[in-house]
């Protein structure tokens, strides 16, 4: 849909399945189903039961492994590690500063190469993205046809989820009131890797399972007090892009002031409390963002404002900064500074302000820069900006994992409210389609479909030069064809080499209808069937007749791979109704064409150079041949 709603709901959905899914792993954590899966090292540490550590810090064999297999043969793991409280950072806010934060996971995850933030849908849920380095090592020197294309494979992740508990000695138990508490750290882990060789038993799993937890802990000790955290903004507020540098230690928030969006309020009658905290939140923060920083560091805040107009880059803007009280229980943690930006309304409703705030840990001493001016502090009573989006569901769920109380903030929030979510995406024009209801062996044959010619397109793109015979060459352009000993096969190359055009831009103007009818003289028409899964639709094309020439309709289903340098976007013909019931019937004033293949492979060479090549093998069918091709 064109305004997102339906892609944003299906998020929703996937994370209330996995939130349920969660919450009922909490609620079970005695089960019969649990296996043990014993972690390499175990045998050599029985030798020292009873002995003194010489280290605080927790090992390997601290961890305990158990899997469950679900009703589908899937696997579920759960890693615990049970720490002292006086060894374990006391503050829960800085493990959900650290777990909030994907450009750290590659600290603690043995397994991760790369993670960032992709979209912000609301101030406690997130789309992100994790490149794992699995499988073997990649040899610069292989030829291009060894090397993956792309180089990455779409994984599933079922289920990746922490729980942070402090569990405090039972007061029933007058032996124990000197006992000294806990923290609890738990992962559940359900993760199809797609035929991975590292990962083949259950062995070698456990040992990484334990080795991300042991990590995990690890760097919180390091960077919690380090990692200041975005905690919530408000109407009037456009997220565009938050990034944590880790060499620098600083946070990078871009965000936009728009006009306000008056259909973001919920209008159901039917809301709960976790819907009211969350109006009230994003009324109280209006045209706001709030940071929550931690006080042991000096910070220096650097905010800069941009528009299209000098009267709007001006808008005035205010900065409060709050400290809480130091707290009255050791398990509150440390004290926070709260960091709130609030910006006037824009002068109309097309005025947009563009704003970016870098917030970075300037030294030991404590305090707040702003703009390179010292900024006050102002006490106030002990209150948590994430109190708000805390689910007590999910609480009493997190409580039952152990017979003891649990009263404490946790690192759930940012799962615990997706259910909630899903009922305040703002009520706007539908655009009606109809879904298509396929049986397994109908979505596998797409599936195959779809394999099969990226197979076929990627061998193109890896033909050796020689093969390729040069017939046309003008404004920059070069056009080939493959030199086959078939004379049915006809298949076209064109090539270009773009200055000063990004990746993103290029593809952008590929892929847009809108864009096409600047950029290819035949175009008529382009229209979307069917969303046939996340990466491949459906799609409807047209082009002008040019005399004596009919004009041509085809029906494609296009794919697109993509990766941080490399765009792989082909499509090829869709002649079976049964598998796509929404193919539209021949117009008698059109021909429909035969499209084997046409595949678009956009390489960034640098920065701002991008190699484009377009590959074709289509039969335009009536009086026009297959040479034709080449006027396009």
């Amino acid at each position: 849909m064109l305004d997102g709603t339906r892609l944003r709901q299906s998020w929703y959905g996937a994370l209330d399945d996995a939130q349920t899914h969660f919450r009922h792993l909490l609620t079970s954590p005695s089960s019969s189903e649990w296996r043990r899966i014993p972690v390499s090292g175990d045998g050599s540490s029985s030798s020292v039961k009873g002995k003194a550590r010489a280290s605080s810090v927790p090992e390997l064999t601290d961890v305990i492994i158990h899997r469950r297999a679900n009703k589908s043969g899937e696997n579920v793991y759960r890693a615990v590690l049970d720490v002292p409280s006086t060894d374990a950072p006391i503050s829960l806010e800085s493990w959900k500063s650290i777990l909030a934060t994907p450009e750290l996971r590659r600290e603690w995850d043995p397994a991760v190469e790369a993670a960032q933030i992709l979209e912000m849908i609301d101030p406690a849920t997130r789309v992100s993205k994790v490149n794992f380095r699995l499988g073997w090592p990649a040899n610069p020197h292989e030829p291009a046809y060894l090397r993956p294309s792309p180089p990455y494979v779409r994984s599933d992740v079922t289920l990746f989820a922490w729980c942070i508990q402090l569990v405090q000695p039972q007061s029933g138990d007058q032996s124990q009131k000197s006992a000294i508490g806990k923290l609890r750290i738990t992962c559940f882990w359900q993760h199809n890797l797609r035929a991975v060789f590292n990962f083949g038993s259950n062995s070698s799993l456990a040992q990484q399972l334990s080795a991300m937890t042991v990590g995990l802990f690890k760097i919180v000790q390091k960077r919690g007090s380090r990692v200041p955290l975005l905690t919530g903004y408000g109407n009037g507020v456009s997220i565009e892009r938050i990034h944590f540098n880790i060499e620098r230690e600083a946070l990078t928030l871009d965000y936009s002031i728009v006009p306000e969006d008056e259909d973001q309020t919920p209008r159901s009658a039917e809301q709960g409390l976790d819907e009211l905290q969350v109006i009230r939140e994003s009324r109280r923060l209006t045209r706001s963002v709030e940071f929550v920083i931690p006080s042991s560091e000096g910070w220096d805040v650097q905010l800069v404002t941009k528009a299209s107009s000098e009267q709007v880059s001006q808008l005035p803007w205010t900065a409060h900064a709050t400290r809480s009280s130091p707290p009255s229980e050791p398990s509150s943690g440390d004290v926070k500074f709260v960091l709130g930006i609030k910006h006037a309304s824009p002068l109309d409703d097309h005025s947009v302000l563009k704003v970016r705030v870098v917030i970075e840990l300037s030294g030991p001493s404590s305090g707040l820069r702003l703009n390179g001016i010292p900024q006050p502090i102002e006490e106030l009573e002990d209150r948590s900006p994430s109190s708000y989006f805390v689910s007590q569901q999910m609480l009493q769920d997190a409580s039952s994992t152990t017979d003891l109380s649990f009263h404490t903030q946790s690192s759930v929030p940012t799962v615990a409210t997706s259910g909630s979510r899903s009922s305040i995406v703002p009520d706007r024009p539908q655009i009606v389609r109809t879904l298509t209801q396929r049986s397994a062996a109908a979505e596998k044959s797409i599936l195959s479909r779809v394999k099969r010619n990226y197979i076929y397109f990627s061998s193109l793109l890896q033909e050796p030069e020689a093969k390729w015979k040069r017939t046309v060459e003008a404004r920059g352009v070069s056009v080939s064809q493959l030199d086959s000993i078939d004379p049915t096969l006809v298949v076209y190359r064109a090539e270009a080499t773009f200055v000063g055009i990004g990746l993103w831009d290029l593809y952008a103007a590929i892929v847009t209808p809108g864009a096409r009818a600047y950029w290819d003289k035949l175009y008529d028409d382009a229209v979307l069937l069917e969303d046939v899964n996340e990466l491949t639709e459906l799609w409807h094309h047209k082009t002008k007749p040019a005399w004596p020439v009919n004009g041509r309709d085809a029906v494609v289903l296009k794919t697109v791979y993509k990766s941080p340098t490399t765009i792989h976007a082909f499509s090829f013909s869709a002649d079976d109704p049964v598998l796509f019931p929404s193919i539209p019937p021949v117009d008698p004033n059109f021909i429909r064409a035969q499209v084997d293949l046409q595949g678009w492979a956009i390489e960034a060479l640098s920065p701002t150079t991008t190699l484009v090549t377009l590959l074709e093998q289509s039969d335009p069918k009536g009086w026009s041949n297959k040479a034709s091709i080449l006027s396009k």
